[in-house]
């Protein structure tokens, strides 16, 4: 079984995570006059996510390691197709636990995520059904049929066309949003408990993708909806008197590909966990 991990932030609501990104940047071939001038157009793409979740019972003097694997797998549009999931947890180095999925997606006319499904082989696993009115998210059912369970969680907006409430009372979960002027969510309060959130100024590995699981990678599975694009990448988590960092390596698209989620301050050096992300670049010439 996975263990918990020990952090307030991150050991609450969720099981799973992912995606995928882009970037322009160009390169003109040939100065001055004479031939159209040529424009190398680099795209990135999300190929793989990996994340290792850390903890340890010092009485029993256990590790333990459960670490998650999410390979990303596109058309040839480099439309994502689906998204091949597999974990392995470990004690003391000892295997204890494997598990492959898939995760499966369908969007909508306008190309709004309508269904997002996990499954085992051919058996279905969790179902997410996503319903809209005035192309505003107003309800995701979450049909978890592999726990016999099933709850709906309703969401309303204000009049900017933000989120504001995710009322899910058959998950006794209440979760209310509030934005700052960059217009990203900087704090929410899930059932009373108030959380903060800071963010950095970089692009987001799932930008470009259909939906955004940045939620499920920091265990806020149904706090935020797949359909809730961050805009760019959470920092810190602040609740009470409790801060947990998060530390960011970028590359030359201003991308994630490595971020260390702390249980604390960055200084205490303790690590929740820890995620890499691998892209594939697709470059493409386009005349001027």
């Amino acid at each position: 079984m996975k263990k918990s991990i020990k952090t307030l932030f991150f050991a609450s609501f969720s099981v799973f995570l992912f995606n995928c990104s882009s970037d322009d940047s160009a390169s003109v071939k040939g100065p001055g006059p004479g031939p159209e001038p040529i424009v190398t157009e680099k795209t990135h793409y999300l190929s793989a996510i990996e994340q290792n979740f850390y903890d340890e019972d010092e009485q029993a003097n256990e590790n333990y390691l459960l670490h998650v694997n999410y390979k990303l797998e596109y058309d040839a549009d480099f439309k994502l197709s689906k998204i091949l999931y597999t974990d392995t947890g470990y004690t003391n180095n000892e295997v204890v636990r494997e598990q492959s999925l898939e995760m499966h997606h369908k969007l909508d006319a306008q190309g709004r995520l309508e269904t997002f499904t996990l499954k085992n082989g051919s058996t279905i696993v969790e179902e997410y059904t996503y319903t809209y009115a005035n192309d505003l998210l107003r309800s995701t059912k979450y049909d978890l049929v592999a726990q016999g369970g099933e709850f709906t969680a309703n969401f309303h907006h204000n009049e900017n066309k933000q989120m504001i409430t995710n009322n899910a009372l058959g998950a006794n979960l209440l979760v209310d949003y509030t934005y700052n002027e960059k217009n990203q969510i900087d704090r929410f309060k899930v059932n009373g408990q108030n959380i903060k959130l800071s963010y950095d100024d970089k692009v987001s590995p799932f930008y470009n993708l259909p939906y955004d699981l940045t939620s499920l990678l920091f265990n806020f599975n149904y706090v935020f909806p797949y359909t809730y694009k961050f805009p760019n990448n959470v920092t810190s988590f602040t609740a009470a008197n409790e801060v947990a960092d998060v530390d960011y390596t970028y590359n030359e698209a201003n991308l994630p590909t490595k971020a260390i989620y702390y249980e604390g301050k960055r200084e205490d050096n303790i690590v929740a966990f820890d995620i890499t992300y691998t892209y594939t670049v697709k470059e493409t010439e386009v005349k001027q």
